[in-house]
C-alpha cells in the first residue's frame, strides 16, 4: 500500500469525508497564482480578533511550545490542559473554553496516562487519543509523514497536544539541529494558522545551560523560537515543588506564573505571579536557617547567615509569623545591655520548654503544614 494511502486509511472517518469532499470541489488541480493577494483584497479583508481557548495563554490557530527539563512535570501539566478543555474547567486559574482535543501522549502511552487521569479525577468525555504517529522529520531535510497526519486532522479538532517532539523523530536527526527543527516547527505553525486549530508541542530544554533569557534553553532554540506564536517554559530547580511558568507571545501581553506541584504529584496549582518564587525561596532559606541552628536568631544574624537583604529577611519573618510557622521572643539587648531588646526568632516547635505556645498542639499542626508548603 502506498504510504499516503496507509495514512489516509488510519484517519478518523469525519476527516476522510472532509478530505474527499475538498478534493472533489478542487478538481484535483490548483491555479499557481491563487495564493497572490492584491492590495485591495488585503485592505478589504477583516481579520477576526484572537479567540482564546485559555484566557491570556492559548488562542485558536496558534502554535505553542511548552519547554522544560526532563521529569520536571511537563506531561502532568499537559494532562491538566487536556482535562480543562474536556471539562471546560479553569486551567491554572484561567477561564477555559471546552474544546475538541486530539491528545498524542507519545512518551507516556496509554497505561501511564490512564493512571494520571485517575489521579486527576478525569474521565475523558470528548478527547481523542493517538499513541503512535509517523516521524515528523523527513529523509532529506524535509518533513515526514507524521506531519501529514497532523495536517489532515487539524481541521477536525480545536486543539492538538503533542507530547513530546523527540518522540516524533527518528535516529537520523537531533533536537539541537536548527535546520531540521525549524522545518518541523514552521510546518506545525502553518498547519495551526491554516486550520484555526491550536497546537501545543512539548519540548525539552538543554541540560545545565545558563542564559539571561530562559527561552534560549530550548533545544534548537533559534529556529524553534522564530516559529512558535506562544512560548511556555517551565523553570524548575531540582528538589523544589515550585516552578515558574514563563510565557512569551507574539500577539498579546501576558505574565508568567509560579505554580506548585501537589503533594501527591498529581498536577499543578497556581501560587501567584512569576515573582512569587523569589519570596518562596527566601522564606525557605529563613526556615532552613532556623532549623539548622536550633532557632533563637535575630533578624540581623539571619541576614548575615543567608547573605540576603535585611528587608527580605524581615518580610519573610513577618509572613512566617502570620502563618504561625515562626514566633518571636525578646532576646539580646543592643549596645551591651542598655539598648532595646532584639527579637529572637524560633520555629514554632523550637520554642523553649515551658513556653505556653509550645503546648498548643493545633498550632504545631499548622506549623508542620506551613513548613511543607515552603
Amino acid at each position: 500500500m502506498d504510504p499516503m494511502d496507509l495514512i489516509f486509511s488510519r484517519l478518523p472517518e469525519p476527516t476522510k469525508m472532509r478530505l474527499l469532499s475538498e478534493q472533489a470541489r478542487n478538481g484535483g488541480g490548483q491555479n499557481p497564482a491563487a495564493g497572490f493577494e492584491t492590495a485591495e483584497e488585503f485592505n478589504a479583508r477583516e481579520e477576526p480578533p484572537l479567540t482564546f481557548l485559555v484566557e491570556g495563554l492559548l488562542a485558536r490557530g496558534q502554535l505553542a511550545v511548552l519547554g522544560g527539563r526532563a521529569k520536571s512535570g511537563k506531561s502532568w501539566l499537559v494532562a491538566q490542559l487536556a482535562q480543562a478543555f474536556d471539562s471546560g474547567e479553569p486551567f491554572l486559574g484561567r477561564p477555559t473554553t471546552p474544546a475538541r482535543v486530539l491528545y498524542l501522549p507519545l512518551e507516556d502511552k496509554r497505561g501511564r496516562l490512564k493512571r494520571r487521569s485517575l489521579m486527576l479525577d478525569w474521565r475523558p468525555q470528548t478527547t481523542m487519543f493517538h499513541y503512535n504517529i509517523g516521524r515528523f522529520n523527513g529523509t532529506n531535510s524535509d518533513v515526514g509523514p507524521g506531519l501529514a497526519t497532523v495536517e489532515y486532522v487539524a481541521h477536525d479538532f480545536d486543539v492538538i497536544l503533542i507530547d513530546t517532539l523527540i518522540a516524533t523523530l527518528d535516529g537520523h536527526v537531533s533536537e539541537n539541529d536548527n535546520t531540521a527543527m525549524g522545518a518541523i516547527v514552521n510546518a506545525l505553525a502553518d498547519i495551526a494558522h491554516a486550520s484555526d486549530c491550536a497546537i501545543v508541542l512539548v519540548h525539552h530544554t538543554n541540560k545545565g545551560g545558563m542564559s539571561d533569557d530562559v527561552f534560549n534553553q530550548l533545544r534548537g532554540a533559534s529556529a524553534i523560537r522564530g516559529a512558535y506564536d506562544v512560548g511556555l517554559l517551565m523553570d524548575r530547580r531540582q528538589g523544589e515543588r515550585e516552578a515558574v511558568l514563563h510565557v512569551e507571545a507574539r500577539d498579546f501581553e501576558t505574565k508568567g506564573l509560579t505554580i506548585r506541584q501537589r503533594e501527591n504529584g498529581s498536577g499543578w496549582d497556581v501560587v501567584g505571579e512569576a515573582k512569587a518564587i523569589v519570596q518562596i525561596r527566601a522564606g525557605r532559606k529563613v526556615i532552613e536557617a532556623l532549623a539548622e541552628t536550633g532557632g533563637g536568631m535575630t533578624a540581623d544574624e539571619l541576614t548575615d547567615v543567608l547573605g540576603i537583604t535585611r528587608q527580605a529577611v524581615g518580610q519573610q519573618l513577618a509572613l512566617a509569623e502570620k502563618e504561625k510557622t515562626v514566633v518571636r521572643r525578646p532576646g539580646k539587648r543592643e549596645g551591651g545591655g542598655r539598648g532595646r531588646p532584639r527579637d529572637l526568632w524560633y520555629l514554632t516547635h523550637q520554642l523553649p520548654e515551658g513556653d505556653l505556645l509550645n503546648q498548643d498542639e493545633s498550632l504545631g499542626e499548622v506549623t508542620q503544614s506551613a513548613f511543607r508548603n515552603l
